[in-house]
């Protein structure tokens, strides 16, 4: 019997992970307890007795309330969470789709839910690889569908329904979720910037990297790396969480992969040129670093950057 979240090979199935776990001391314990001659029992999982979307997980005796992926629900049939749509769904108490898609209907129909997800009544494409259900569509990220106008529109401009759900972080949006191996997480490729100030801000998970994001309105609007440094372009510069920029690598210490010289046992008052670039030099005892021209070296016999 495989838990939930084990994923098995079946045409039509979709088995995740999910949501933590939350004791709820209400529903009927169905669970194996733990005793003298059983003291570590098999794992058992059952539905929920309310909510096909919902299942309950055991653990040393007790219940405990899970929630299946967003468009799944929970099947006894395999003891896993599938697919609303597909075959292996034999919850009595099987959801309704709120938006109703008539046959050969081509409309558009917002979300119940969610502000950034809609229906496309006309999208009958396989969705095995998503987490989105059938005929349900998402904006691109930041963007939220227009209950009035029925399109995705701006974050700023658009009119969400009453009661619905607002994406404002990019994992909020299904569609920037991993659904296969070998992706990296959402929260690494696309940080969130709520609670933060407009502007650029660091990749909390990638210090000192050349990656970073431009905030607005709690939103993550554009996710940037640095430029490489100028004159030699075989550097790249790093993002400065205390200075909120790009900055070169001869600026930041090693300790935080930066290149910053060090003038131990350098002759104070001078300019030497760097070990990574004849391009780059810096002066002692302050180690503050200067750039030559395009097409010229830092040559320390005449102090001062020459041509080529």
């Amino acid at each position: 019997m495989l838990p939930p979240s084990t994923p098995i090979t079946l045409a039509f199935v979709f088995l995740v992970g999910t949501a933590l776990a939350q004791y709820d001391s209400d529903i009927v314990n169905k669970c194996p307890q733990v005793s003298p001659e059983d003291p570590n029992p098999d794992p058992l999982y059952y539905s929920h007795p309310d909510d096909c979307t919902k299942y309950v997980s055991c653990a040393f005796g007790l219940p405990y309330v899970m929630e299946c992926p967003n468009g799944t629900v929970f099947s006894d049939v395999i003891t896993g969470c599938v697919h609303e749509e597909g075959p292996y769904n034999k919850c009595a108490k099987r959801p309704e789709n709120k938006a109703t898609c008539q046959a050969g209907s081509r409309n558009l129909i917002p979300h119940p839910d969610f502000c950034q997800r809609y229906y496309n009544c006309s999208d009958h494409s396989d969705k095995r690889m998503s987490y989105l259900g059938k005929f349900e569509e998402e904006c691109d990220y930041p963007d939220l569908f227009d209950y009035v106008l029925l399109k995705c529109m701006s974050f700023k401009v658009a009119k969400c329904a009453e009661g619905t759900k607002v994406g404002v972080q990019p994992c909020d949006y299904v569609r920037n979720q991993c659904v296969s191996s070998h992706c990296e997480p959402c929260s690494f490729r696309a940080p969130s910037c709520l609670g933060k100030p407009d502007g650029l801000h660091e990749n909390t998970i990638k210090l000192w990297t050349p990656f970073h994001v431009r905030c607005e309105s709690n939103r993550s609007v554009e996710f940037l790396e640095c430029p490489f440094q100028p004159p030699d372009s075989r550097f790249r510069m790093l993002f400065s969480p205390e200075r909120k920029a790009c900055i070169p690598l001869w600026e930041i210490p090693k300790e935080k992969s930066g290149l910053q010289p060090d003038c131990a046992e350098k002759e104070e008052g001078r300019f030497f040129a760097t070990d990574e670039s004849d391009r780059v030099f810096y002066d002692c005892p302050f180690s503050k670093v200067f750039f030559c021209d395009k097409e010229e070296v830092f040559s320390e016999e005449s102090q001062k950057c020459v041509q080529t």
